[in-house]
Formats: structure tokens, C-alpha cells, sequence
């Protein structure tokens, strides 16, 4: 079984998106990607990738570029382009060489029959962690349950109102508050 990431680098992934959010002056929900992307220095395209990709970065001399499904419901793009910015900041190769990470529905690497190296693994791991990181800051996420709105809610409608007003599947918010130790 192969190694998932260190929570020593996944805190170091978590500080990253946050500088990027601090650095975009991103201070309301849902986060704005365009401005995220803007200060990243990077561009996303919607475009037709088939059935099976949800999103890819290419990298040419150090410069990227997003594609997403165009074919994907918004919550699922939005997920997609901050996963495929979290590889351009934390994976890019060393030097000038030219690179492209093609991914298909995230959850499929693990119901698929080809072996994933260990680096593949980790290095999917961090950019999921990413791409929760900036669509639902932890910062923003408490202050919005300081909300006097929030404080009544079941714990289904809170999750699904928390993901309406993030921008995000349920399963990712009910992840991330999960990882945040809010659900236990």
C-alpha cells in the first residue's frame, strides 16, 4: 500500500494556499478563482476533455495552463481548477521542463486497476488538500459558523447550506469539516 502524505507536508500545503488567498486579498465566500488564478499567474479554460478527465495543467517553459471539463456541473469545475493550480504551485518539476498532469474523476485512482507510484499518490493527496484549502479557508469557514444564521441548523442543512454558500459539493464540504475537526 503506498504512503499518503505526511501531515508535517500537508500543513506546509494548507500555509501555501492560504499565502495565495492572503496574497489574492480573498476575504468573502465563495472564493473567487479568476482572482486566485490572477495572482498565481496562471489561466483556466473550460473545455470539452471526454467522459473521464475532470481536468489538466501543461506546462510549457514554466508557464501553465488549466483545462477543465466544460461538461462538469460548476462545483466539480471550481474543485477541478484549484486541484490543477495546487499541482502547478507544489509539483512543477525542477528546471524548464516541460511537464502535464492529466486528471481524471479524482476518486477513480482508487477504484482502478493500474498501480499509482508512490509520488503520484502523495502528490494527488497535496493538491486535494490544496484545492480544499482554498475553496474553504478554514477562516472563512469559522467565520461563517459564528454566523447567528448557522447556529439552529441540523448538522445536514448546516453542511449543505455551508456548501451553497462556499461553492462546493456536499461530500467536500462534509470532508473538509471533518479534516478541520468540526464533524467528528
Amino acid at each position: 500500500m503506498a504512503k499518503t502524505a505526511s501531515n508535517l507536508k500537508l500543513k506546509r500545503v494548507t500555509e501555501v494556499a492560504s499565502e495565495l488567498l492572503d496574497r489574492a486579498g480573498i476575504t468573502n465566500t465563495p472564493v473567487d478563482l479568476n482572482q486566485v488564478l490572477a495572482v498565481a499567474g496562471i489561466k483556466a479554460q473550460a473545455v470539452d476533455l471526454g467522459e473521464d478527465v475532470s481536468g489538466l495543467l501543461a506546462v510549457q517553459n514554466r508557464i501553465g495552463v488549466i483545462a477543465y471539463s466544460e461538461n462538469q456541473g460548476r462545483q466539480r469545475q471550481r474543485f477541478t481548477i484549484a486541484h490543477e493550480l495546487g499541482h502547478f504551485l507544489l509539483h512543477l518539476p525542477e528546471g524548464n521542463q516541460d511537464t502535464v498532469f492529466l486528471d481524471k474523476d479524482f476518486i477513480v485512482k482508487y477504484r482502478s486497476n493500474k498501480a499509482y507510484t508512490e509520488t503520484e499518490m502523495r502528490q494527488e493527496q497535496e493538491a486535494n488538500t490544496f484545492a480544499a484549502s482554498v475553496l474553504m479557508p478554514k477562516e472563512l469557514i469559522f467565520k461563517t459558523l459564528a454566523r447567528k444564521d448557522m447556529q439552529k441548523l441540523s448538522e445536514t442543512d448546516l453542511i449543505e447550506t455551508l456548501a451553497q454558500i462556499f461553492e462546493v459539493s456536499v461530500p467536500a464540504m462534509t470532508f473538509r469539516l471533518s479534516n478541520l475537526s468540526i464533524l467528528y
